[in-house]
């Protein structure tokens, strides 16, 4: 979804726009080319008329920057050759028109300009069945060399403007409607809301100094635990799973399915082998993949859930219940080794990590 209106080169990247923001499923499609129309003002626009999405304090370079990026991020996207799989298109844009239209209600002009008297699975089945956008061609490096998704892309705006493609009339009927929703959210919601969490943390640092970690803001931060269990009722839960464990659960239906190639591995398999671990480290939605790292900087394991209790981690955190929940790198490696034949990767981790540990050896010992 695009978030900000650069000027650019004619040509460049003229032709794409994001519509409607709760029709998000539209511009799914983005991933093979379906972004919207009109994407861009025409070059030497004026800078006073670009609009960011971002509309706390940001200086002109920084912009600048981040249309700079944005534009080779839809060059990637747009001529991206992915696969396209219509029913699953079809599926997710019915689900988002009939959202739209049970939000916005059946009398809204917007819902009757669009729908007409076609049902979101006929709008969705004729724009995704009938779209000539799934065609690219490219070349051995994957390249786009043709087709009619590149015809668009050099064309610009005016070959979008001369389209008849129903996706991107589709994404035309929106587009004026999306940007006046999006700028309202960004003016009087987003800008506002950044203004005061700024506001917010300074008040947080002048009360609490360097005591306590700040939130997130796409850098890096470290959050300190420990491996310890909680108690569930009366009944104490221990902080590891093994292999064991997960094989006396399976029931050969979900939720305790393993997958086939578990079940024929079993006998291959140490296991006493720890597969899950909780700490109490305090995770939020995002923190997902992040690695677990013990006190010598080693990657211990891989975080990837929270314990029922920390779903409220958005307002407050229990010490004595919130726990981060990780795939134990011994599972991983294990796994790895005799399960999905990575053997080789495995030796070349391990070797690594021995020549790592040799190299903090003083020397002469």
């Amino acid at each position: 979804m695009n978030t900000i209106s650069c000027g650019v080169d004619s040509g460049v990247a003229q032709s794409f726009a994001s519509a409607l923001w709760a029709l998000d499923a539209v511009f799914e499609m983005a991933r093979v080319g379906v972004a919207g129309v009109m994407r861009a003002f025409s070059k030497g626009a004026p800078v006073r008329i670009i609009s960011p999405a971002f509309t706390g304090t940001s200086d002109l370079g920084s912009l600048f920057h981040q249309c700079g990026t944005e534009v080779l991020q839809d060059l990637h996207r747009t001529l991206a050759n992915e696969p396209v799989y219509d029913e699953l298109e079809i599926a997710t844009l019915t689900w988002s028109l009939t959202r739209m239209r049970a939000d916005l209600g059946a009398d809204n002009p917007i819902v009757k300009r669009v729908f007409g008297k076609r049902s979101p699975a006929q709008i969705a089945t004729d724009a995704v069945k009938h779209t000539r956008l799934k065609d690219l061609q490219v070349d051995a490096h994957g390249n786009a060399t043709g087709g009619y998704r590149k015809q668009l892309w050099d064309g610009g705006k005016a070959a979008v403007d001369a389209s008849h493609d129903p996706m991107i009339e589709l994404a035309r009927a929106l587009d004026p409607d999306a940007r006046a929703i999006r700028k309202k959210v960004e003016t009087e919601v987003d800008g506002p809301m950044k203004r005061q969490q700024e506001l917010l943390a300074k008040a947080r640092f002048a009360v609490y100094g360097d005591s306590k970690y700040p939130d997130a803001t796409f850098t890096l931060r470290l959050s300190y635990g420990t491996v310890k269990g909680w108690t569930e009722g009366d009944h104490p839960v221990k902080p590891f799973t093994d292999f064991a464990g997960a094989f006396d659960r399976a029931t050969g239906a979900d939720p305790f399915q393993l997958p086939d190639s578990w079940i024929k591995d079993k006998t291959k398999l140490d296991l006493g082998t720890p597969f899950d671990v909780v700490t109490t480290n305090d995770i939020i939605g995002g923190n997902s993949g992040s690695p677990l790292v013990n006190r010598k900087g080693e990657v211990a394991g891989l975080i990837f859930d929270g314990n029922i209790h920390s779903l409220g981690g958005d307002y407050g955190y229990d010490p004595a219940l919130n726990r981060a929940v990780a795939v134990d790198s011994a599972a991983l490696l294990e796994a790895m080794d005799k399960v999905y034949g990575a053997g080789r990767l495995v030796k070349e981790i391990k070797g690594s990590t021995t020549r790592l540990a040799a190299d903090k050896v003083p020397s002469g010992q």
